[in-house]
């Protein structure tokens, strides 16, 4: 009987020790305003592959961490996009444009979803991230983000968090000495 309770008390050591890092996920920040890393879809009215494009985007999201997407309307945000195509060097007026930070993707094919996907992945492995349109949008100076992510991406750090360690150990700690005194009752 003292064995048994023994060994159940330290599989619930274990358990409630190790349980809390299946579920520890990693919190994305952006190293810039510590906003999600977000993909903007400038969009035509009318355009055949908005569709599309919002479609594969709002999948391709689904599994990712502190990804999100915005799609902007070309007419509407026409500042915007000037002030995008003279900066990014955009010669070509077409839509979809998929801008993440400093990079931009115009319309919408297999080689696109490889080319955001690679840019996403990227983003989220590196710490150094400017949002373009954000400072845009804000009217602020964009010299940092045109030299920070010139011809890198690169975003997101990845943090831990470790409450629910710190839990699961006390939990584990009471489960093993409340195993304790209960043997020791038994015992007399």
């Amino acid at each position: 009987m003292k064995k048994l309770l023994i060994i159940s008390s330290l599989i619930s050591l274990i358990f409630a020790m190790i349980f809390p890092l299946l579920y520890v996920k990693g919190v994305a920040t952006n190293a810039d305003d510590y906003e999600a890393l977000k993909i903007y879809v400038f969009e035509k009215e009318g355009n055949k592959d908005n569709q599309e494009v919002e479609e594969w985007l709002n999948e391709f999201i689904k599994d990712k961490i502190n990804l999100k997407i915005e799609y902007l309307d070309n007419e509407s945000n026409e500042d915007i996009l000037n002030t995008l195509k003279e900066n990014l060097s955009i010669e070509k007026n077409q839509y979809p444009l998929t801008v993440i930070g400093s990079n931009y993707f115009i319309g919408f094919n297999d080689e696109v979803k490889e080319q955001i996907t690679e840019a996403v992945n990227k983003y989220q492995e590196h710490d150094n991230y400017c949002n373009l349109v954000t400072r845009i949008q804000n009217k602020e100076d964009l010299t940092n983000c045109l030299t920070n992510n010139k011809g890198i991406y690169n975003q997101v750090e990845y943090k831990t968090t470790t409450p629910w360690l710190l839990i699961g150990i006390v939990v584990g700690f009471i489960l093993v000495f409340g195993g304790i005194i209960i043997v020791r009752k038994l015992k007399k």
